[in-house]
């Protein structure tokens, strides 16, 4: 198995990719007289700049990005170059990416090339033509973006620097798929005043550009063809597609695969916290039966837990929702059971949240391990925090929110709760957790990866018991959303993937501050914006933070993923899950 990189640097510059050849006799003709140096070219960064961040994100947003940026992208979508000349200034000077891209590289399915970016300055009329050379061969555009990811407003408002995120997505006419993607370090001129002020581009400079082109059609939506669909009727869809593309609903869920009646086919399992829990059986011939009444939808959580915790052969269902009380005034996790063709309630964890206040608490991961090395299967249950945890704690931080639970199988589907005395004490946001051998020991440890604060690693100790540990890299700040570990590039060492929030407004506010926060404070908040994370490992055991880690840290707000060979081509791709997608309407593509 092999581990596909799929951000490559550009092709070699011009001048390193001309072949040379030691036979070729010198010219007799007298040599030209060398070319004059390129004129001075220069992209000014503001000595002073707006530290009001409310006022530089206003700017950036609704003078440079939302007048200027998205005029271009629309323009070059419609390939109409005189209008796309109106985002720049006519003295505008800029480096440009070459017009055709390198040789391009097979991996797997998919052909990556690179784009070098030229030495020399063009005006507005190259760097157009060029930039439309990005959709000319485009039957269909899905994407244009051009949105700034830093960005420096000058004291007197009068210009500005940026980093921009450039990417361009679309099909072309023979139906491959292609996305190109770069950077461009651009400055601004103001022009107008008032709420009636632009920004138009004045120095621009392409960073080198990766393009993926792959074949159309790798994947085909049949779900409603096949009877894998939501429980809702049309109204109550149309309702919630409305609510979602309004920015007010909170639709969070999850999947499973399980042959559930044991007859040699894979079901699935999908939900929705707290409105639906369906079962989709599959029938043996493509097609699948839906049931949605196999569990009370004021049981169904954001996750479930699907595991065969008493060693019968035939798997439970754990609910991360409190939704019960037991023992008079505590809450409890219910546990369901196969009991013919439906599901009952046949256990439950207890858990010290009084009745009344149960149903608000978020717990967000389930990770079944053998803790104690008995032979059967213990839970941990990563807690998070209330449904609206955006109420007044540290964001930063936070050790606020719900404590981490251990719940030890003692046999017959009874639990203990025992996570604090096994010293696994943490009280932070957490979302998930994996447990490795991290240090090398040969005893599992436990990685826990936390919203709005640092990652956690708790390492073995004998008998089943843990201790909280700095472990660099692993334990740095991320605003992380989901973990997994496997051996990422085939030398028989754990690397660590963690999804975390990728955030275009804290690239560009953080920085406003630099200078103002302690060094600790600052490199923290920055990590926590920077997206996903893999950690790979050294030789001698420990962990280090790969640097542009593999093409993967750009996939936006990102959750859980998936690391599995796709297309079985022989090399494994990454699947991301994003939430909290900007995109105004259900047909633009995510990522």
């Amino acid at each position: 198995m092999r581990w596909t990189i799929l951000m490559v640097g550009c092709a070699c510059a011009a001048s390193a990719c001309t072949p040379t050849r030691d036979d070729v006799p010198p010219p007799t003709h007298p040599p030209t007289a060398a070319a004059p140096p390129p004129a001075a070219f220069e992209i000014r960064v503001p000595p002073d700049f707006e530290r009001d961040a409310a006022e530089s994100e206003r700017v950036a947003l609704q003078a440079v990005y939302g007048k200027t940026n998205k005029g271009l992208c629309k323009a070059l979508v419609a390939r109409d170059g005189e209008k796309a000349k109106a985002a720049f200034v006519p003295d505008f000077r800029g480096r440009a990416a070459a017009a055709q891209p390198g040789e391009a590289a097979q991996v797997g399915r998919l052909s990556v090339a690179g784009y070098a970016v030229e030495p020399a300055p063009v005006d507005v009329d190259a760097f157009v033509a060029r930039a439309l050379g990005w959709v000319q061969d485009l039957a269909r555009v899905d994407a244009c973006k051009i949105k700034p990811y830093r960005f420096k407003l000058a004291a007197d408002h009068g210009w500005a620097w940026a980093e921009l995120s450039v990417h361009v997505d679309g099909v072309t006419t023979d139906g491959r798929r292609i996305t190109r993607r770069t950077k461009w370090l651009a400055e601004y001129a103001r022009q107008g005043e008032g709420d009636d002020a632009r920004y138009l581009l004045r120095r621009a400079e392409s960073r080198p550009v990766q393009q993926v082109a792959a074949p159309q059609g790798a994947f085909t939506d049949v779900s409603r063809w096949v009877g894998v669909t939501e429980p809702h009727d049309e109204a109550t869809r149309a309702t919630l597609v409305r609510e979602r593309d309004g920015g007010d609903i909170e639709t969070i869920g999850g999947l499973a695969v399980v042959d559930w009646n044991d007859d040699g086919f894979d079901d699935l399992l999908a939900w929705n916290r707290l409105r639906f829990f369906s079962l989709f059986q599959n029938d043996g011939h493509g097609g699948f039966e839906a049931r949605h009444d196999l569990l009370p939808l004021e049981a169904v959580g954001t996750v479930q837990a699907v595991v065969d915790l008493d060693g019968d052969g035939k798997a439970e269902i754990v609910s991360g929702r409190v939704s019960a009380c037991t023992d008079g005034d505590k809450g409890s996790f219910p546990i369901f059971g196969r009991r013919g063709d439906a599901l009952v309630e046949v256990s439950s964890l207890p858990v010290s949240i009084p009745c009344g206040g149960h149903g608000g608490v978020l717990y967000q991961t389930i990770v079944p391990h053998d803790v104690d090395g008995d032979g059967d299967l213990d839970l941990f249950v990563g807690g998070f925090g209330v449904e609206t945890p955006w109420g007044d704690f540290n964001k930063f931080d936070s050790s606020d929110g719900e404590a981490n639970l251990l719940f030890i199988n003692q046999g017959g589907l009874r639990f203990t709760e025992e996570a604090a005395a096994r010293g696994l004490d943490g009280t932070r946001f957490t979302y998930a957790a994996a447990f490795a051998d991290l240090d090398g020991d040969g005893r599992d440890d436990l990685l826990v990866v936390n919203d709005y604060g640092p990652n956690e690693v708790f390492v073995g100790r004998p008998r089943g018991r843990f201790q909280r540990a700095s472990l660099p890299p692993l334990t740095g700040y991320g605003q992380s959303m989901g973990v997994t570990v496997a051996d990422l590039d085939d030398d028989g060492a754990l690397d660590i993937y963690v999804s975390n929030m990728q955030s275009s407004a804290g690239n560009r506010i953080v920085p406003l501050f630099e200078g103002q926060l302690r060094p600790e404070t600052y490199e923290g908040l920055m990590r926590m914006a920077a997206g996903n994370t893999l950690f790979r490992r050294r030789a001698d055991g420990t962990f280090e933070e790969a640097a542009e880690p593999l093409g993967l840290a750009g996939a936006n707000w990102a959750w859980g993923q998936a690391i599995t060979d796709l297309d079985n081509d022989g090399f494994r791709e990454v699947y991301v899950l994003n939430g909290e997608t900007s995109h105004s309407t259900e047909k633009e593509n995510d990522f």
